[in-house]
């Protein structure tokens, strides 16, 4: 079997989706599945991973408008042959990009059967510093839902989206979870039942305003310094969210780290105490599972994808976004302990149902998804 990947644009502030393919690529190639990656740019740390097996496109650097940007805006005829060289089955494609739209025409044209994913919901997308994106947030989404028109097949992470996608008229959809590295799965499921002085909060995600980074900052105005707030990520809108956080003097309580590089993040969020979140972009949470994995209970916005994904017991659900309310929550639970160490043993207690999203059984779905593929006339 032999399957391409397109991802015009692999960056370090790419989002979970990225860390996706590149972690699927890795464990197809390990079962024996020839594939290649088409991109027009990809960031140095993610290079030498799969270093042989890309096949790089001609692009334009847009980091003035959005940082680490990079676009194709056309097929270039070296990367056809590249492509026709390497005969792939199956395309695989990952985002709405120019360069999607060339490859749908280039596999109808050589009848090679296409898949495209469902990673972002762009109508839900916002930046409190970059215009650039909003301009074109309609056009982008309208541009999706073409694309995901042309394909043969699709595949989303929830069940969610896959029920959205339907109302709008799209058929032969597959469900797959994303795939989380094997490293922030915890071997020994035996939690560390104390209560800690100080209460580490730590969320992880792209910071831009759709995530809701400013709503957690605001929050931390009515905790005291017993608890922190550690920030993991980069995006558009890193300074606007700095300059929010000096301009409440909340400098002592909250931390940027900028990002992180996965196989360093499970020991970082093991040093921490709860994984904290008010974002309803997300179609998946990859962050969730990871951190659940290494046993940090969750403070989630109640939306339907936090409910799809968590198991209840595990976290607490809160529907409104009210600052001031979430304090309250965290205030509750450091003054009542037994809530705390409640939520980390349901984890453990149910790490059978976190372990079905390892990088593995994800990698697994995703071939029985190319089979099926493959098999329909």
């Amino acid at each position: 079997m032999k399957v391409l990947f397109v991802y015009d644009s692999i960056s370090k502030i790419g989002g979970g989706s990225q860390l996706a393919v590149l972690t699927w690529l890795q464990k197809l190639n390990q079962k024996k599945i020839e594939t290649k990656l088409l991109t027009g740019n990809i960031n140095k740390d993610f290079e030498k991973i799969i270093l042989n097996k890309l096949i790089i496109n001609p692009s334009l650097n847009l980091s003035l408008f959005y940082p680490y940007f990079h676009l194709s805006i056309f097929l270039d005829s070296k990367t056809i042959k590249k492509i026709l060289a390497f005969s792939p089955q199956i395309i695989h494609l990952h985002e709405p990009s120019i360069l999607s739209f060339f490859i749908l025409k280039f596999a109808k044209k050589n009848k090679i059967k296409t898949l495209i994913s469902f990673h972002t919901n762009f109508s839900k997308a916002k930046s409190h510093a970059s215009w650039f994106f909003l301009l074109f947030k309609k056009l982008i989404t309208r541009y999706q839902f073409y694309l995901l028109k042309k394909s043969n097949f699709i595949t989303t992470p929830s069940y969610y989206y896959k029920k959205l996608l339907q109302k709008e008229g799209l058929k032969k959809i597959f469900i797959l979870p994303y795939p989380i590295k094997n490293q922030f799965f915890i071997e020994n499921k035996k939690p560390i039942l104390t209560v800690p002085k100080i209460f580490k909060l730590i969320t992880v995600g792209r910071l831009s305003a759709e995530k809701r980074m400013d709503f957690l900052i605001e929050m931390m105005r009515y905790l005291s310094n017993d608890f922190q707030l550690t920030i993991v990520g980069d995006g558009v809108d890193r300074k606007f969210l700095e300059k929010k956080v000096k301009e409440l003097s909340l400098d002592n309580k909250i931390i940027f780290t900028g990002w992180i590089r996965n196989e360093i993040l499970p020991n970082f969020l093991k040093q921490h105490h709860i994984f904290i979140s008010a974002s309803s972009f997300e179609t998946f949470g990859i962050s969730y599972i990871e951190s659940l994995a290494c046993g940090l209970p969750l403070i989630v916005l109640d939306y339907p994808i936090s409910r799809e994904i968590i198991s209840e017991k595990m976290a607490i659900f809160i529907k409104e976004l009210n600052p001031k309310k979430w304090a309250e929550k965290l205030i509750k639970i450091k003054n009542e302990p037994k809530k705390y160490l409640e939520m980390k043993k349901q984890i453990f207690n149910n790490y059978q149902k976190i372990l079905k999203y390892k990088e593995d059984n994800s990698t697994k779905i995703l071939i029985d998804i190319y089979k099926k593929i493959l098999n329909e006339k």
